[in-house]
Order: C-alpha cells, then structure tokens, then sequence
C-alpha cells in the first residue's frame, strides 16, 4: 500500500496497525549506508557485543540519549545546507 497522499510517511493501514498493536514497522526508511555508518555508535552504546550474539539477551533496546545533536556520521537531507 502507499502513502495517503504526497508528504505522508505512513498508509493508513499502517496507522491502524499502530494504533492496534503499539509498534509500526517503517522498511526503508533509510538507506543501508546510512545504517551502516551509525552501527558503530549504536553498539558503542548498548551492553550487548556485536561479536557476542549470546549477548542479545533482550527482546528490544533503547538508547537514551538527549544530546540535542544529531547522530554522528548522518545528517538527514532535510537539514542539509543547500
């Protein structure tokens, strides 16, 4: 399903599913590159050892950090100068 209308990021199926169960899954929402650039940071960040899968004890992981910077290694085009 696509977006509702131009500037929308979700469906309203995807809404929905929200709403019912507390979570939406947002596929390529950014490019590998981009993910792969903030893995370092990300793994800096968590307890878990990403050579270490008997590490990945939890279900999910937040990282809590209200620097007020954005993620080091990716600036979203929006906020790129012109």
């Amino acid at each position: 399903m696509t977006a509702t209308s131009p500037g929308h990021v979700l469906t309203q199926q995807e809404i929905d599913a929200f709403v019912r169960d507390g979570f939406v899954i947002a596929r390529n929402a950014f490019r590998r590159e981009t993910a792969e650039q903030l893995l370092p940071y990300i793994w800096a960040h968590l307890p878990e050892k990403p050579d270490a899968p008997d590490t990945w004890t939890r279900p999910s992981a937040e990282i809590q950090e209200d620097t007020g910077r954005p993620l080091p290694g990716y600036t979203h085009p929006v906020f790129r100068a012109p």
